[in-house]
């Protein structure tokens, strides 16, 4: 193999390794980008609807509440009071309407996603269960509160009292099970971080790896072309000697002592194109 052989085909060996990098890297980084999307897209929205339905909830249920106690410290106020309580306790209800609605919405677009494994879909579809089983249970609860302030308005605070009982069998769905859920899907973003950083971590071992390669394949053509190099200009100096002693004329015999050159030197001389020496 010439030296132009070699040294393509070292430069294509380092080509091949780099272009297998590049497309383990952009495998690599796909794989990170869509664990932070499905944080992103699917975790963090479901945690945000989480924190809305625990926080107004219980709002909606203390602002009723509060309403009724404060009664008898209103005096002619309890009607703007009133009034107030039926307006914010509307937009509660619409609120975590719309939010149940926002939740149904974003599980089965999370679910319908091909690059989620199986466990994911799984672990999704059963918060979807409960998200669904809790959406049921919202107009119900709804109801409690539309009873109580029908009570208060019509002046049967007794009635209001017992009617508001009706909130303590929703408190552990909108309590401990919510806080469940928030657990459930907050160990899935924890394992969805710890795969992006593993594999990050792969990603950088590749790149060192894909350096050090290359980087030994460039020395390796590097030490190939000098020593041929080197060994090409030792030919040379040889054959600049060897021409040089071809090109040398020879030395003619010096003449014997009487003046004349002897038989044989007179031989060696017409050998070597001299004319004839006396």
């Amino acid at each position: 193999m010439t030296l132009r052989h070699k040294i393509v085909s070292l430069t294509f060996g380092v080509l091949v390794i780099f272009a297998a990098t590049v497309g383990a890297s952009l495998l690599l980084q796909r794989a990170i980008s869509k664990n932070f999307e499905a944080v992103i897209d699917g975790n963090v929205p479901l945690q945000a609807a989480i924190a809305t339905i625990d926080v107004y909830t219980d709002r909606y249920e203390l602002e009723l509440l509060r309403l009724l106690a404060d009664k008898p410290n209103l005096g002619a106020e309890f009607g703007a009071r009133l009034r107030l309580v039926e307006a914010t306790t509307g937009d509660i209800a619409e609120l975590l309407t719309t939010t149940f609605q926002a939740i149904e919405r974003t599980l089965s677009e999370v679910i319908r996603d091909p690059d989620m494994s199986v466990d994911e879909r799984i672990a999704m579809a059963n918060i979807g269960g409960r998200f669904s089983y809790m959406a049921r249970a919202l107009p119900e609860f709804l109801e409690v509160g539309s009873r109580f302030l029908d009570a208060v308005k019509s002046g049967h605070d007794d009635k209001a009292v017992q009617i508001a009982h009706g909130f303590t069998r929703y408190r552990t769905l909108f309590g401990a099970d919510l806080s469940a859920v928030r657990e459930q899907i907050a160990a899935m973003t924890a394992r969805a971080v710890e795969q992006a950083a593993a594999l990050q971590a792969r990603l950088i071992v590749l790149e060192a790896v894909m350096l050090l390669s290359a980087s030994l394949l460039g020395l390796g053509i590097s030490v190939l072309m000098s020593s041929r190099m080197m060994a090409g200009m030792a030919r040379a100096v040889r054959q600049v000697r060897r021409s040089a002693d071809h090109r040398q004329p020879a030395r003619p015999p010096e003449p014997s002592r009487h003046g004349r050159a002897s038989g044989r030197d007179r031989v060696l001389l017409r050998h070597q194109g001299f004319q004839r020496v006396e």
